[in-house]
Order: structure tokens, then sequence, then C-alpha cells
């Protein structure tokens, strides 16, 4: 009996080019259905179907995604909870800090002082993002600076102020006080898969 032709596969999908990990939306659902009124469906009312239906699929904690929708999601999140983006994207990512520096990243302030722990922080960031590059160094007494290089333009500011939330949970976890962050203004770096990049220093002090 004749069989019918074996199908031939289509081209799989190209993997976006910016992905963070399922920890990062993992958080941030978990985030607003703790701290904002309404939830998480409070959040989703504000946003279109395409960006619904990716917040609401089965995140894998360690699998990488897409990192552009968390810009409509956290603005989404902004307004359903009547604060500033810039907070709620700070206070979302000083909350991940605290989950994850006990949980699975725990290592990085374990047995570890806050010179070592904010040596760590550059690659950290890196665990959570597959794009660009960081890195670090002390440049006097409790001071550091770090570069992160390649943001994507769009996700610059964004990622300016998780930084600025989740920073001074990991330096207090290894028992400094006092943080302070300050990043400096974007300059560019050059362009990805036809996206302008962007780098950012960040000045890191404590007492």
């Amino acid at each position: 009996m004749d069989r019918p032709p074996a199908s031939t596969p289509g081209p799989r999908p190209a993997a976006p080019p910016f992905r963070a990990k399922g920890l990062v939306f993992l958080g941030a659902r978990e985030f607003y259905e703790s701290h904002l009124p309404g939830g998480c469906d409070a959040v989703r009312a504000l946003l279109d179907a395409d960006t619904v239906a990716f917040f609401d699929q089965r995140f894998l904690s360690g699998a990488w995604y897409d990192v552009m929708p968390i810009l409509a999601i956290s603005h989404a999140a902004a307004r359903a909870s009547a604060t500033s983006h810039v907070r709620i994207v700070r206070d979302n990512a000083a909350w991940m800090a605290k989950r994850d520096l006990r949980g699975i990243y725990r290592l990085v302030v374990t047995m570890a002082t806050i010179e070592m722990v904010v040596g760590r922080l550059p690659d950290l960031s890196l665990r959570y993002f597959d794009f660009g590059s960081a890195d670090g160094k002390m440049v006097g007494d409790k001071l550091f600076e770090s570069n992160r290089l390649g943001i994507p333009a769009p996700l610059a500011d964004w990622f300016a102020n998780a930084a600025t939330g989740f920073i001074p949970v990991a330096l207090e976890c290894a028992g400094a006080t006092n943080v302070r962050v300050r990043g400096s203004h974007h300059v560019a770096d050059g362009h990805a898969h036809g996206v302008p990049l962007m780098r950012t220093k960040f000045h890191i002090s404590w007492e």
C-alpha cells in the first residue's frame, strides 16, 4: 500500500535575540499577585491579548524567554498599582533579590565579605539575562564601579531601575548598610539584531 509522503518540517522559529530567564517573569507574577491590588488580573486587564498569552505561559525558572514583553508588563503593573514605573520595577527587583539570594543564588552571599559579593554582581546579572557583558572593580574604600554593556536601548531604563532595586538587597545580605547605587547616563554601545545597544556605569557605595 502506498504511504503518504513524509511531511517536510518547516523552519524552526528564530530564538528571541534578547532573553531573560523564567525567574524574571515568575518573580514578576509572584510579586504582582502579593503586592498589587487585584494581583495579576489587574495587570492582565491592561495588556493586549498577545502579551497576556505570553505572561500566562508556563515559565521554567532556568529556561530563556524573550525579555522585551517585560516592558509592557511592568508598565501595566505600574498603572494597576497607581505608582510610577520606576518604583514598581525597583520594588519588584528588591523583592526578587530577597527571594533568589535566600534561595537559588544563596551561594553568592553565603560566607562572603561585602567586597566579594559586590564583585560577583556583574556575573550575577548574566545569570538572569543572556545579552551583553558586565565587569566591575573596586575604585576606592567601599566604592565599586560596574559596567553593564550591550543592553537593548528600549530596555535601558528598565534595566537600570531593576539594578538599583536589586543591588542594595544583595549587599545588605552580606552586612552592608546605607548602600547607595547611582547609574550614569546611558551611552551608545553599538547595535545587535538591528537594535541599538546601550551601556551604563553603576557607582555602588556602602558603609
